[in-house]
């Protein structure tokens, strides 16, 4: 195989990578409501977390969410994070007053929301049953 024929394999392989890493909808990201509508339409498992800066729990939160995608890919969730001091509208839409409040959705269905809670088992019980269901 010469060099040239050897280039244009690896070129054709990254561009098919790239499209495919680009059509992929990624697993964590900021709220905005048209992501939000697009999950709820395609009856995904979403977790909303509010965070805010000063928010102990929500560092607590944020580690344990990380580790769970990290271990359990399986579960598929979504996670999409209001941003607490920016998102007044998103909080109020969500009914969600404080920083460090989850919500969990299976599509348009709300199935469990806890605040300011730090404790794993806590928060990744419900989230494996929901994706179990």
């Amino acid at each position: 195989m010469s060099a040239l024929p050897a280039r244009r394999f690896w070129l054709a392989a990254l561009l098919a990578l790239a499209a495919t890493a680009a059509t992929a909808a990624p697993s964590a990201g900021p709220y905005t409501n048209r992501r939000f509508q697009a999950l709820q339409d395609e009856n995904a498992l979403i977790l909303v977390a509010v965070t805010g800066p000063g928010c102990p729990a929500c560092r607590a939160q944020r580690a344990i969410l990380d580790s769970f995608q990290k271990q359990h890919p399986e579960a598929d969730l979504k996670i999409l994070w209001v941003d607490y001091d920016h998102q007044k509208r998103v909080l109020k839409y969500l009914n969600a007053s404080l920083a460090g409040t989850l919500i969990l959705f299976r599509g348009a269905e709300r199935l469990w929301s806890t605040v300011s809670k730090m404790d794993e088992d806590a928060i990744i019980e419900p989230i494996l049953r929901a994706a179990a269901r």
